[in-house]
């Protein structure tokens, strides 16, 4: 299947995504040492809202009553549309650079050229015109040797599934003591069910699995949300999402079966 960002900016799997992405960096806040942030599939740093998507997703948010982690990631949202109308959505690079401190550090990959200049023209970060699993190579461990790297393919190629747990393990094994979150669409079970198995097996500690499905999850070959997979998930995350997500849920469901779930693989 494919998933363009830019088709999805805003999208209820955005706003999941990137709640959970200020969760995991508000963690990394609680210690004073300098973090590292990669991104391996960076995107646009600001999507413009012309999509169809972004209905069933920020536009849900947008001037409810919030609070807690949905309040924190709502401002930075706002930080984009001072004029309190909704037209831009961050991406997930640009969510995680409003998020850093002085002397915390950001890396970035992506293929596209035209992204590639957007990206260095927004930020005083590394940029890398390459694979994201060639600058995981390149760039782990980070100095800091502590931080997050968000894997977050399009899955577009046949058999980008296949090869994504052995560039996860990969990268593990480089630097064992990073947070990692990988993203994944949820639309063929027997597809996660696969992937959940393979990480299981590769022998990879302390896995989160986090999904949010405003549709039902048990129709095939229809988007019902995503799920990110988070290694060495920070301590709290867990609790902090079962209280997040069922409010989530509440707000951006599509139907009676709307599911979230958390649970250690």
């Amino acid at each position: 299947m494919n998933y363009r960002h830019s088709y999805h900016a805003g999208s209820a799997s955005d706003v999941f995504k990137h709640i959970v992405l200020v969760a995991l960096l508000q963690a990394l806040h609680k210690k004073d040492k300098p973090f590292c942030y990669l991104e391996t599939h960076a995107g646009q740093p600001l999507y413009e809202l012309n999509n169809k998507e972004f209905q069933d997703g920020i536009a849900k948010l947008w001037g409810q009553p919030v609070t807690g982690l949905i309040q924190d990631y709502l401002q930075i949202i706002q930080q984009h549309n001072p004029t309190k109308t909704l037209s831009y959505y961050p991406g997930s690079a640009t969510i995680a650079h409003s998020l850093l401190r002085p002397g915390d550090r950001m890396i970035l990959s992506e293929l596209q050229p035209t992204v590639v200049t957007a990206l260095k023209q927004a930020f005083k970060q590394a940029v890398y015109a390459q694979d994201g699993f060639t600058t995981l190579k390149a760039c782990l461990p980070p100095k800091e040797r502590r931080g997050l790297v968000l894997i977050d393919p399009c899955y577009e190629a046949p058999d980008e599934w296949k090869q994504l747990v052995p560039h996860i393990v990969a990268a593990w094994k480089r630097w064992q003591t990073g947070i990692y979150a990988i993203w994944y669409p949820i639309k063929l079970n027997a597809v996660v069910n696969k992937f959940h198995a393979d990480l299981k097996r590769s022998g990879i500690p302390n896995i989160l699995i986090t999904e949010f499905c405003p549709w039902p999850s048990d129709i095939d070959q229809r988007l019902s949300g995503s799920g990110l997979a988070i290694i060495n998930p920070p301590f709290q995350l867990e609790n902090t999402l079962k209280t997040t997500l069922p409010a989530l849920l509440t707000l951006l469901k599509q139907h009676s079966k709307a599911t979230s779930r958390i649970f250690m693989l």
